[in-house]
């Protein structure tokens, strides 16, 4: 959004400046994150250590256009279980917004 700025300076010998108001666009919006479309909830469990593979089944959308995801797992896991993986996004602004997606190992 926008933010107003008014200011003026003054010196030692007291002249002032005229009042300036200087508008700033500050983005206040977070990254949006989701599954990409067709995305199976299902892993092998090979897959399941690769963060590269991890990263290439979401999507991350921002307005300043470039957004860091990094993505975190738990260490262990056995076939069967509930996977949590959890999915952190931040924009040049710092914005941060999170995803978090169970999988089944298989």
């Amino acid at each position: 959004g926008e933010c107003h700025v008014k200011y003026r300076a003054e010196d030692s010998e007291g002249n002032r400046s005229e009042v300036v108001d200087l508008v700033v666009d500050v983005d206040i919006e977070v990254p949006s994150l989701e599954l990409k479309s067709g995305t199976a909830l299902i892993l092998e469990s090979e897959k399941a250590k690769d963060d590269q593979y991890l990263l290439s089944l979401i999507e991350a959308r921002d307005n300043s256009g470039t957004v860091d995801v990094r993505v975190s797992k738990p260490l262990m896991f056995q076939s069967g279980e509930a996977y949590k993986v959890m999915y952190t996004a931040k924009d040049m602004a710092g914005n941060i917004s999170t995803l978090s997606v169970s999988f089944q190992i298989k």
